[in-house]
């Protein structure tokens, strides 16, 4: 079980990301404002950050920049639109993120996105020998 933040201006996204998250086994908070962001982080050990883009006030990227190093290495943030694939691509390069998940209407294909970034992430790296073969 993983701990998550959903970051989104809509109630409806919020919901129905918690909704299938929760539903997987997973604890999950939301939130409506990215300026609130850091915040979550410094409270919560949060493994996996959902963060939307199009946010007013603070847009989801730019709030990464208000977040300390170690704050992004120990959880995973990956932007959440629907934003095409080469401009999430920039994003991602710009803010910091680890990574995105395209928003979608299938509950399924959020749970196996974020699941697999779990899972990438709790595996151990290679050993030397392993890498030297």
């Amino acid at each position: 079980m993983a701990k998550i933040l959903v970051v989104d201006d809509s109630s409806s996204v919020r919901e129905s990301a918690r909704q299938a998250l929760e539903a997987a086994g997973h604890e999950v908070l939301t939130e409506g404002n990215a300026i609130l962001l850091a915040v979550h982080m410094h409270r919560e050990k949060l493994d996996l950050v959902l963060l939307d883009v199009s946010l007013p006030l603070v847009t989801g990227d730019s709030s990464l920049k208000g977040l300390r190093p170690e704050d992004l290495e120990n959880t995973i943030v990956l932007l959440y639109s629907s934003l095409g694939r080469d401009e999430l691509k920039v994003l991602v390069e710009k803010s910091g993120a680890r990574g995105y998940i395209l928003k979608s209407a299938d509950p399924t294909d959020l749970v196996r996105q974020v699941d697999g970034w779990l899972t990438q992430a709790r595996s151990p790296p290679p050993s030397r020998s392993a890498m030297q073969k």
